[in-house]
């Protein structure tokens, strides 16, 4: 979670709009993330949202459509609310990503837009990470589909109904940054921007504009 602070702190980042999120948008969201799971309306709306937050002992993950939240646990089953002791919670849909960030007592958010501002240091570079190597998701009573890694045997929890045989993948954006000073090069920003291979895939490549899809 480096990578959150500083998005808000230095110098344009290639590719990326980037501004604080306001009190009132950050209770919004914690609020819907609350039992009921609605109440949140974004404005920059969207077929789908996903959420992954990391808790102190573990993480949840979340998708967010027609108007409220179904959350999830690491073995899949439904939980009712956001745990409190979350320490970063990320909201994301493709070009779009919101940042909460907990230091203590103190929560700050970050909004981080994708845009065609010219670029000094490179353009955005898209990274598609295999969740799943297989399209055979675990058999347990879950609302999200628990995949393992049979080399590893680590687990996954993925916010994505399954639909077809298309094993399910995150695909990320790299942002980069060049240092006035020195001309150096670096990654600035890594932002989620969706998932490949579930059952919203459809829905995100066919309603969303040229403009509005992620840069590759």
């Amino acid at each position: 979670m480096t990578d959150t602070h500083a998005s808000a702190l230095q110098p344009p980042i290639d590719g990326l709009d980037t501004a604080p999120l306001t009190p009132g948008e950050i209770a919004d969201l914690i609020d819907s993330l609350s039992a009921g799971g609605a109440g949140w309306s974004p404005e920059d709306t969207g077929p789908v949202w996903w959420l992954h937050a990391e808790l102190g002992y573990g993480y949840l993950v979340g998708r967010h459509i027609a108007g409220g939240w179904t959350l999830a646990g690491p073995d899949g089953r439904a939980v009712n609310a956001l745990d409190p002791s979350w320490i970063q919670i990320r909201v994301f849909r493709p070009g779009r990503e919101l940042i909460l960030y907990r230091d203590r007592d103190h929560i700050a958010g970050t909004s981080r837009v994708l845009t065609d501002t010219a670029s000094a240091a490179g353009q955005p570079n898209t990274r598609t990470l295999r969740i799943e190597r297989t399209a055979a998701a675990l058999r347990t009573p879950a609302v999200f589909p628990v995949v393992r890694d049979p080399a590893t045997g680590l687990t996954a929890v993925i916010p994505e109904p399954r639909r077809g045989t298309m094993p399910v993948a995150l695909v990320v954006r790299e942002h980069f940054s060049r240092d006035q000073d020195t001309g150096a090069i670096r990654v600035a920003a890594v932002c989620w921007d969706r998932y490949r291979g579930g059952a919203s895939d459809a829905l995100i490549d066919g309603e969303l504009q040229p403009s509005d899809r992620p840069l590759s």
